[in-house]
């Protein structure tokens, strides 16, 4: 098998699971973080969302934090894999979904 048919192989698998955990009664919200460093500065915002919408969290690592357990469901689904010299962006289309991507930039003074 090689790498290419085992990362389509790994979208559509995801894609499915995700597709299975969204909500016909509340509309469905996904917040992508990329950075375990900028989990913590996600505040209650989640938590607030998850009270109007069916919220999903995608990250790049499993940490089993509390940036995990926060969502309605969370999915591994990395931006790049690296094989070698060779670099695979993982894109995915799920219809009825808002993708939130969230990037923080603190700045010390």
């Amino acid at each position: 098998m090689n790498t290419q048919y085992q990362i389509n192989t790994f979208i559509q698998l995801t894609t499915q699971k995700i597709k299975e955990s969204l909500s016909s009664k509340r509309k469905n919200i996904a917040i992508v973080s990329y950075y375990p460093t900028y989990r913590s500065n996600y505040g209650n915002l989640i938590t607030e969302l998850k009270k109007d919408y069916n919220v999903i969290t995608i990250v790049d690592r499993i940490l089993n934090d509390d940036f995990k357990k926060s969502a309605h469901a969370n999915f591994h689904f990395p931006w790049r894999i690296i094989d070698g010299e060779t670099h695979y962006y993982l894109n995915t289309d799920i219809p009825k979904l808002v993708i939130v991507f969230c990037l923080f930039y603190v700045q010390d003074s």
